[in-house]
Order: structure tokens, then C-alpha cells, then sequence
């Protein structure tokens, strides 16, 4: 049904009832009325190019992304393609979510102007973890009708899921900038008209929903946690080999300038409570479906954050690669791996990060408590990259800081 501009408060209550026409829905919080804005800066770019070839690759990169390349990354942006297959489905189940699990639906606008379909679930009369808010950043194809907020909610949180510019009802295109002005109106939008203090929100991403779940971490260090699951470090090594090899150059420079999806470089700079979630038969995030858990990107982004916050226990390659080793062994031969020495956890705790954690130890001292750190940081789940997570693979991160 086509909702009016014009009606009061228990007409708008009554039609929430009923699936509408999203476009034509007021929008019920606006960004651009906040006093204060968050600087929207997107990663620096990391590659250096060839000067001579770079701006003629500049420009068939700006025709590639603006055609197929932005699509190929978010094919959940594809209103002639993905959205007419799902969309029934998108609908069937948005009325459950409302009929049965109590889901409003909101329209939020962005400080660049564009909508956001979002719902919330408001679970704090529940008590217990309902006093949590779950922020859910679902992946390139997800959204929040079908995606990944069920686990939060069979966990009794509060959940506030939202689609990405161009997905469904929400309007625009998911380049970087976009997709990160969607992200913080949706956590300006759970503070300042929901109610949540910031230090009760966990952000959960999924998938490619890594790089605004992160960005929201760095942005506001004080939540209480940031839960990253089948996501990677940096998109480039998952795009390039999907393209061909005579146009991996225009591909790389793509990426550098219109879509850096560095999601490493964002959760360096988070200094609190985070969990990776690596799925060990991932056949999106892996590079190589023959060796799933070796070539699985977040064994990268772990790295760059033991790195960035114990800079003392990695002053040698050595220390990576005793890492990437231990994570390569795959699922089926994990008895292999060494055993774990016994260090306590007090042992582990630290004050502030960057930590001097391993400072003054051997190289095999330090291998040990990387390892230590590499279970409390990450949690192998034994499933596929589209699988929602379990209730008992839902758990908030372990705390490094006293």
C-alpha cells in the first residue's frame, strides 16, 4: 500500500502493520539535523602506481566502476538483476520480522541525502542482553530482511539491521562515502532517537559489511564491542583474480581510487574489544578453494591487528609467519597444530595499545603467546562463507584491556 506525507502518529502506527512503498514513507530521522558531524574519510589509498601508465588507467577505471565494476562488487545493488529474484522474499520475510519478532521499520536519511531502510528490534523490556544494541553491516548481497540479524535476536539483543545505498529500499550507491554515511546515520539514528549509549552497542559485520562495521569502530571507540565475521583485509586480493589478468593494472587502480575497501587499515586504528569469526570452508573470503583456511583473507587482517596493537612480539618476519602457519593448517588437520603453552590471562591484559607486550623475550617466547592471542582474538567456525552463525558462535570478544 502508498503510504501519505500527511497523517499523525496513530496512522503511521496502524500502517506499520502493512508492507509499503518505501519511497513514499516520511522519513523519521534526518542526519543533517545533528549539530555535530563525523568526518566521513574513507582509507587511504596503500599502492603506489607508475606515474606514466597511472592516468590513462585512471580513466578506464572510473568507466569500469560506473559501469559493471560497482555491481560486480555489490551485486545487491542490482535492481534489474538480484533485487527482482529476492524480492518476494524480501517482503514475505520483512512481515514476519514485523508480525512475529516485533520489527519496526524507519526510514533515515543521510547527511549526503540519501534514504536508509532500516529496522529495529527493541528487546530491552527482556532485560539481560536486550540493554544491547547488535548494530548488524550485512555483506554485498545481504540484507537485513534475509541476513545475518537472526543470531543477535535468537541471543536476545536489540537489533538494528539497515541496507546499504542501493539496496532495496534504500537509495544511492554503495561507494565508499555512501556506504559510510548510511553507516553513521544508523548509529547516530540508535543514539540520539533510540537511546542507546554508545558504550552498550556492539557493531557486528559480515562479509564486505567489514569495512562500514569497522569504520564505526574506529569512529566511536568507546562501544562495546565490534564482532567481524568472513570478512578480509583488503578487497583487492579477492577482486583481481576474478577478473582477467590483462586488465588486473585498471582493476588495482579501480580499487585505489574509487572503492578501497581497506578494512585492515580501519580496525588497526580500534583499540577495544574485537572477535574474528573465520568461516574454515569459506569459499568467498578464501583465494583458493583448495585450501580454504591457508588462504583465508582474514588471516591477513588478524596479522595486521596483532601487529598494530603488540608491535613488540612482531619485530621480525618471523612472527608473522609463525601466524599465517599455525592458521594455515586446515580444518580436517587442526590435531597437528602445536599445542598452546599456558600463559594466564593476566598475563595478557595491557593498559593501552600500541602494547610493549614481548618486549625483551626470544623469538620462541614470543611465538608462544602469539599463538595464546590468536585464540582469543579468533574463532573458527566450521561452515561456508553464507551460513548465519549459531547461538553458541555468537560471543561477545575477550577484553586485552585492564
Amino acid at each position: 500500500m502508498r503510504a501519505t506525507q500527511n497523517f499523525d502518529v496513530h496512522a503511521k502506527t496502524a500502517l506499520r502493520r502493512f508492507d509499503f512503498e518505501f519511497s513514499a514513507w516520511p522519513v523519521e530521522f534526518d542526519a543533517a539535523t545533528l549539530p555535530f558531524a563525523k568526518s566521513i574519510a574513507t582509507p587511504s589509498p596503500s599502492q603506489a602506481f607508475n606515474s606514466f601508465t597511472y592516468w590513462p588507467h585512471k580513466a578506464s577505471a572510473w568507466i569500469l566502476i560506473n559501469t559493471l565494476g560497482l555491481k560486480l562488487i555489490y551485486p545487491g545493488s542490482t535492481r534489474w538483476f538480484l533485487q527482482p529474484m529476492v524480492g518476494q522474499s524480501l517482503t514475505q520475510q520483512r512481515g514476519v520480522l514485523v508480525g512475529k519478532q516485533g520489527g519496526e521499520r524507519f526510514k533515515l536519511r543521510t547527511r549526503d541525502a540519501n534514504h536508509i531502510d532500516s529496522m529495529f528490534f527493541d528487546r530491552r523490556p527482556l532485560q539481560g542482553n536486550g540493554q544491547f544494541l547488535v548494530i548488524v553491516c550485512e555483506g554485498n548481497a545481504g540484507f537485513y530482511e534475509i541476513g545475518m540479524s537472526s543470531t543477535a535476536l535468537d541471543a536476545s539483543y536489540s537489533v538494528l539491521g539497515w541496507n546499504h545505498p542501493g539496496f532495496w529500499g534504500s537509495t544511492g550507491s554503495p561507494l565508499p562515502n555512501q556506504t559510510l554515511n548510511a553507516a553513521d546515520t544508523v548509529f547516530q539514528f540508535a543514539v540520539n532517537r533510540l537511546g542507546f549509549p554508545v558504550e552498550n552497542i556492539i557493531v557486528f559485520g559480515w562479509s564486505i559489511g567489514g569495512f562500514p562495521a569497522s569504520w564505526l569502530a574506529q569512529a566511536y571507540p568507546q562501544i562495546k564491542a565490534v564482532i567481524l565475521d568472513a570478512t578480509f583485509d583488503h578487497v583487492t586480493p579477492l577482486a583481481v583474480p576474478k577478473m582477467p589478468a590483462m586488465a588486473e593494472n585498471v582493476v588495482r587502480v579501480a580499487i585505489n581510487e574509487f572503492v578501497n575497501l581497506d578494512v585492515a587499515q580501519l580496525a588497526e586504528r580500534f583499540h577495544g574489544p574485537i572477535r574474528l569469526i573465520r568461516r574454515c570452508r569459506d569459499e568467498m573470503i578464501a583465494t583458493d578453494d583448495t585450501q580454504p583456511n591457508k588462504t583465508n583473507r582474514i588471516n591477513f587482517l588478524l596479522l595486521r591487528i596483532l601487529a598494530s596493537r603488540y608491535p613488540a612480539l612482531f619485530e621480525t618476519e618471523e612472527s608473522g609467519q609463525t601466524l599465517l602457519q599455525y592458521l594455515g593448517v586446515e580444518h580436517v588437520d587442526q590435531d597437528r597444530r602445536p599445542p598452546l603453552a599456558s600463559i594466564d590471562d593476566s598475563q595478557l591484559r595491557v593498559s593501552t595499545f600500541p602494547s610493549e607486550l614481548g618486549k625483551g623475550l626470544t623469538q620462541s617466547e614470543k611465538n608462544k603467546i602469539i599463538l595464546v592471542l590468536v585464540s582469543k582474538y579468533l574463532s573458527d567456525v566450521n561452515s561456508t562463507h553464507c551460513i548465519p552463525l549459531t547461538l553458541d558462535q555468537f560471543n561477545l570478544p575477550w577484553n586485552p584491556l585492564l
